[in-house]
């Protein structure tokens, strides 16, 4: 199946299209800190972004030429899902290096930085 052509409005992040996998350390008041393994996909397939925790999230920002900076401008919750109320991200790319950060708030907890990682591209957008 041949993928579509890229939407023009999509440019600037074409960047982070491809596979991408590493590590990263997150911290949360309630756990502490702690390390984890990612991997993330980007595929222009017409969804904006799904998460594993119930929450759909609709996020605007901004882009530079290696970075992309967005907040959460609205965030839904499905009756199990977790209290999140708002969320930031950055990531920005290096090489073939993406480093990420992220910060969320909950119905009880400030915006705190929660995740931080580094990750190398897996499969390159073109072979997938």
């Amino acid at each position: 199946m041949d993928e579509p052509a890229l939407h023009p409005d999509l440019e600037p992040i074409a960047f982070l299209l491809g596979t991408w996998a590493g590590e990263g350390e997150g911290d949360w008041p309630s756990s502490g800190p702690f390390r984890y393994g990612e991997e993330m996909s980007f595929e222009q397939v017409g969804v904006v972004l799904a998460h594993p925790l119930g929450i759909v999230e609709v996020a605007e920002g901004s882009v530079s030429a290696n970075a992309i900076d967005v907040a959460s401008t609205a965030v839904a919750i499905t009756g199990t899902g977790s209290p999140v109320t708002e969320l930031r991200r950055r990531f920005e790319l290096e090489g073939n290096v993406l480093r990420y950060e992220l910060e969320m708030a909950m119905r009880e907890v400030p915006l705190t930085r929660h995740l931080k990682g580094e990750l190398k591209r897996a499969m390159p957008a073109e072979e997938r």
